[in-house]
């Protein structure tokens, strides 16, 4: 019993410490990329946790080498508006001019519906009222008001 809380306190520790490497902004907003890498950490952790005759570097050196590849392709993701816009897309512009983009929604498999629910909790009611509406990376709505009329 006590070897398997060790290991479990050990794993704890390294994922903890991969987690906090990634740095914040994953803690609060996954790309794709990074609740890819989140799912199979977790996986790989769990077999060495529920299985003691597994070594437990049969754990940590996968996800040590998850670590490095998911740092590994943020900071070319920096460096590159490129590959940044490969791996994590690039907004796309839902509204525009009070109309909607037919296209992106269907791209973006995005119903009209659900994209009024989402002017609405901006307190937006009319697509006539709306400059542009911007999907953006993260799955949110952006919006901008036209300028009112004769002001």
């Amino acid at each position: 019993m006590a070897i398997i809380i060790i290991r479990t306190l050990i794993m704890f520790i390294a994922l903890f410490a991969a987690m906090r490497f990634m740095g914040k902004r994953q803690l609060g907003q996954l790309e794709p990329s990074e609740l890819v890498v989140a799912i199979l950490i977790a996986d790989l952790a769990s077999h060495p946790l529920a299985d003691v005759g597994i070594p437990l570097m049969n754990g940590l050196i996968p996800v040590l080498v998850l670590l490095c590849g998911e740092v590994l392709i943020s900071g070319i993701a920096v460096r590159s508006h490129k590959f940044s816009n490969l791996i994590w897309g690039e907004p796309n512009v839902l509204i525009f001019d009070g109309r909607l983009n037919k296209r992106e929604l269907w791209r973006n498999r995005l119903s009209q519906s659900e994209v009024m629910e989402a002017l609405r909790k901006k307190d937006v009611f009319e697509l006539s009222t709306v400059s542009c509406a911007i999907l953006e990376n993260d799955g949110t709505i952006t919006v901008k008001a036209k300028a009112p009329e004769g002001g």
